[in-house]
């Protein structure tokens, strides 16, 4: 962090050093020695057992489109917490004193996501209500009106959901009569903690969070085209199921309406994310370029 910024020298002054530093002192694995260790590894071996959602929905007024909302209410006892084990029913509850999450879930991913499922079990063990906002068209979900598919420079969804949350959670303040609603934060995770990071910082004081943490994200993915390494190894493992799962699967006769058949036969070619931001989101949503939609996907982008 930046030691001249009196505002998060001030936050980390309130912050635990075993929480913000990644060592073996602070509990890091020791033999998970670079960064794609310390992502995949944990990725394949941990699983976190299927978490319950009741799925509510939303709906974007400017083109129209419905978000889908994943959300995970707190169990009313504690032994219901590992589900499946009470013939019963699990009740869910509402706790209005503890903090509400909105999470971001990564490229292609969706409130099955195993570090969503991760954080999910943790709140709600706590007492936390978390909804998982589904990128349009991610999942089980579908693009209901209209053409405009999921791209990574569109926080107009996330900005919705959030107001949609913030809107219940004073009603319920003022129907409880209390001073103040809880609080609202907001998680992502990759792709989500782009679009996040992107959300809060191009809305500033209109911005519909309380709190956001990013992680694994990044704020200028115009350096994601100097990343000639993840291009060669694991972008290629994202790339094939995107395309294959979403833009083939679920959205081809999207891309086959607007793309020329020679654009959309190089789409089928790709091999890295960039090469399918080039191919798909910027042909398809009219960017002038890829720098340009790296640009407008970016915390720090012009």
């Amino acid at each position: 962090f930046s030691s001249s910024s009196d505002l998060a020298s001030s936050i980390v002054s309130h912050w635990p050093e075993s929480s913000r530093t990644y060592t073996v002192g602070s509990g890091a694995t020791p033999y998970l020695v670079n960064g794609d260790q310390r992502t995949g590894i944990p990725f394949l071996i941990h699983k976190i057992e299927e978490q319950e959602y009741v799925r509510a929905w939303v709906t974007n007024p400017y083109d129209g489109e419905v978000l889908a909302l994943d959300i995970a209410f707190p169990y009313s006892r504690p032994e219901d917490v590992e589900v499946g084990e009470s013939k019963e029913k699990p009740k869910y509850v509402h706790d209005s004193d503890k903090p509400v999450y909105l999470i971001l879930h990564g490229l292609n991913g969706g409130s099955h996501e195993e570090y969503v499922k991760d954080f999910v079990k943790r709140r709600r063990s706590e007492g936390s209500t978390v909804v998982v906002l589904i990128a349009r068209g991610m999942m089980d979900t579908y693009i209901t009106n209209g053409w405009n598919v999921f791209h990574g420079a569109r926080t107009g969804d996330v900005d919705i959901a959030a107001r949609a949350l913030k809107r219940g959670l004073d009603s319920l303040a003022k129907a409880k009569q209390k001073p103040q609603r809880q609080i609202l934060g907001g998680v992502g995770y990759s792709m989500g903690a782009i679009i996040l990071s992107n959300y809060v910082a191009r809305s500033g004081k209109n911005c519909a969070l309380d709190a956001a943490v990013a992680v694994s994200g990044g704020l200028d993915m115009r350096q994601q085209l100097n990343f000639r390494r993840s291009m060669r190894l694991w972008q290629p493992m994202l790339t094939f199921g995107l395309r294959e799962d979403i833009l083939i699967g679920k959205y081809a006769r999207h891309y086959k309406h607007r793309l020329t058949s020679g654009q959309f036969l190089k789409m089928l070619r790709v091999t890295s994310i960039s090469h399918l931001d080039v191919e798909a989101i910027v042909n398809y949503n009219s960017f002038e370029n890829l720098v340009h939609y790296y640009s407008e996907m970016s915390a720090m982008g012009d």
